[in-house]
């Protein structure tokens, strides 16, 4: 009863099909190992993992996939890969999925966590994501999951023309905007923000990215 009042809250908020229905045949919880954080696995609210990371609302993570404008036919790259729920729901919108985590421990656990689920066309890749991944692209839509300053440069420089990238973006992790990419004749033009949110910042010296000396100025 319980998901099913999680599900109907989805399709509240939005107007994808494809991605409500990725919603339906993914179960947060599965991706939840705490059992005071799968208490919470049906209710629009973020789930911290510890090790600076979480599993975002559930319904700003269908509104972030409803703006890709995804059909199954795309090769996307995420950048933050976290528990593995936000690729395992991607894996049934496009036809290949990369995700990106920087942290070693969490990058095995959500890729065991999707071999598990018979999830076979997203590959975990543990690496900065501000760099991207030079020798998979180009990507025909790219999603961050983590704060940024502006679109990293090189995400922009991976995406095909006429591709899509979505991020999170603000000087500070917790103010930010989210803000939609088109990339039309070699540059990145800006959507209006869509909502306004807060994430964990992607840490990195690259552009793009918050660097740890700039996190300590500003969070103390």
């Amino acid at each position: 009863m319980e998901r099913e009042r999680f599900i109907e809250l989805i399709r509240r908020s939005i107007n994808d099909d494809l991605v409500f229905e990725a919603f339906r045949s993914i179960d947060r919880a599965d991706f939840i190992e705490s059992e005071m954080g799968r208490n919470f696995a049906y209710k629009n609210r973020t789930i911290d993992l510890g090790e600076g990371s979480s599993i975002s609302e559930p319904v700003l993570v269908a509104q972030m996939m409803e703006n890709l404008h995804l059909t199954g036919r795309e090769k996307v790259l995420e950048i933050g890969t976290a528990s593995g729920y936000g690729a395992a729901l991607l894996s049934k919108c496009a036809r290949e999925v990369y995700t990106m985590e920087y942290n070693q421990n969490l990058a095995q656990k959500a890729s065991k966590r999707l071999k598990k689920l018979n999830i076979d066309n997203v590959q975990v890749v543990i690496g900065d994501g501000a760099l991207g991944i030079p020798e998979a692209s180009p990507f025909d839509a790219i999603i961050i999951t983590a704060a940024c300053r502006d679109f990293p440069p090189a995400l922009v420089e991976q995406l095909v023309e006429g591709g899509r990238i979505l991020a999170p973006i603000g000087k500070d992790p917790r103010f930010l905007e989210l803000t939609l990419g088109l990339k039309t004749y070699g540059r990145l033009f800006y959507s209006k923000p869509i909502t306004h949110c807060h994430f964990h910042p992607l840490v990195s010296e690259e552009k793009g990215g918050f660097s740890k000396d700039y996190l300590e100025r500003l969070l103390g």
